[in-house]
């Protein structure tokens, strides 16, 4: 079981770093610090996203979506303050795959 979980996670994290160069190398860059600034930049907008228009409007509006065993949790979903800090921090998580990517675009490229 641990060992599946460790294979899973490590596709996974492969996955996501080849996914971050794939969308580097399409926009561009040509150093780590426009690779870091354009990967980056995504993370920001994927980031946002989920926090503004996922959680503020979407799960927060539309119990039917939710998920299940969490639809009568209102107050929960409502909560914008907390929604700002976990995407503030996962805006700071967001700085370590950004910079591995941007790394690994320059070393390659």
């Amino acid at each position: 079981m641990v060992v599946e979980r460790f294979i899973q996670k490590t596709i996974a994290i492969i996955l996501s770093l080849a996914f971050i160069i794939c969308l580097i190398a399409v926009s561009g860059a040509n150093s780590f610090v426009s690779a870091f600034l354009v990967s980056y930049g995504i993370w920001i907008v994927v980031d946002w996203y989920d926090c503004f228009v996922m959680d503020w409007v979407i799960f927060a509006n539309w119990k039917a979506i939710r998920l299940p065993g969490t639809r009568d949790m209102d107050e929960a979903y409502h909560q914008k303050k907390c929604h700002i800090y976990r995407s503030l921090w996962g805006m700071a998580i967001g700085i370590i795959p950004c910079g591995i990517g941007a790394a690994i675009y320059a070393w390659l490229f």
